[in-house]
């Protein structure tokens, strides 16, 4: 099965790209482990979830989430 072919049958059984579902992916698992590995800072979130550079990390969250980790993680508390 080609790269190609794949991506396709992504697209169309989730109606978004296999990037995009990659994305949603990683952003629920940074969402799991702000929430429940409170001992962790957004650094150490960030090389848990493979990033090489925690200020890329930053950005990705809060394209994605509109938040920064650390915003993400105060709006928990204030819940």
């Amino acid at each position: 099965m080609s790269a190609n072919y794949l991506g396709d049958i992504i697209k169309h059984l989730t109606n978004k790209s296999a990037l995009e579902n990659i994305h949603d992916f990683v952003v629920i698992k940074a969402k799991e482990l702000l929430e429940i590995k409170k001992e962790l800072n957004s650094t150490e979130v960030a090389y848990e979830l493979g990033f090489e550079y925690p200020n890329y990390f930053a950005k990705f969250f809060k394209k994605q989430v509109n938040l920064t980790p650390r915003q993400y993680r105060q709006s928990l508390i204030n819940k």
